[in-house]
């Protein structure tokens, strides 16, 4: 029997379009928190703990001293090591480290799918292969979730759920009969030919992120497959899958 694809817009959606945890989840917030756990496991970060807020972080790291990387409204805080740009994220700085993470959006949102999900894997540009692999071979539902932006809909996430569903989809083991997809698909195939461009000049996160100086993340967002890493949440934390599972 095909297995279906979803994809949920926002976080405020994802009760509607879960299967009853017989399903992958996919977490994407393409500007910018699921390209940067990418980067950091990519460069040898051990794992990546998703905090639900600022005050918890702070805490943890008052009193215990921890790695804390993340955002509010786009800023880096004064207390964290780390922003959420992918850039900041190389091995010098999270090579065998535990990060804890939290921002606006992306750890909302995996927070929320892994409490559902029967697995819950990180997806982006950067992966986009070894996800859409991971996916295709577990045969299994499969729900696409977007970050979005404070609850709204987030056309670069949205513009990622249609490519990756374009790519699950074409091994013929998978149906779709979700608005939600065939929307993503119509964005995907009338940008791919030149996505940084298409998705700038539609993105109003993107407006947003120029307006504090952080444009180059269009530049990283778009490196693809540069980063073949599988980050998977087991017992609360990510950890990269693919590196566990490589000899």
């Amino acid at each position: 029997m095909k297995k279906e694809i979803k994809i949920c817009f926002s976080p405020l959606l994802f009760d509607t379009v879960n299967f009853k945890n017989d399903f992958i989840a996919v977490v994407c917030d393409i500007f910018r928190a699921t390209t940067s756990f990418c980067r950091a496991f990519y460069n040898g970060a051990d794992a990546i703990i998703p905090v639900s807020d600022f005050e918890i972080a702070k805490k943890l790291k008052n009193e215990q001293g921890v790695l804390i990387a993340g955002e509010i409204d786009g800023q880096k805080p004064l207390f964290s090591d780390f922003g959420n740009d992918p850039a900041e994220f190389i091995a010098e700085k999270v090579k065998g480290k535990d990060i804890y993470y939290t921002t606006t959006n992306g750890t909302k949102m995996l927070l929320q799918a892994s409490k559902s999900a029967q697995e819950t894997i990180i997806g982006s540009f950067l992966n986009i292969e070894v996800v859409a692999n991971y996916v295709i071979k577990q045969n299994q539902n499969v729900v696409i979730c977007c970050s979005g932006w404070k609850g709204g809909f987030s056309f670069e996430d949205s513009f990622f759920a249609g490519a990756l569903a374009e790519r699950i989809l074409i091994s013929q083991n998978f149906i779709t009969k979700d608005d939600d997809v065939f929307v993503s698909l119509e964005i995907w195939n009338a940008g791919k030919d030149d996505p940084k461009r298409y998705v700038a000049e539609r993105s109003s996160h993107f407006e947003r992120l120029k307006g504090l100086g952080k444009e180059n993340i269009l530049k990283e967002a778009f490196l693809m497959n540069s980063c073949p890493t599988l980050p998977v949440m087991k017992n609360g934390k990510l950890i990269d899958l693919h590196r566990k599972s490589t000899p």
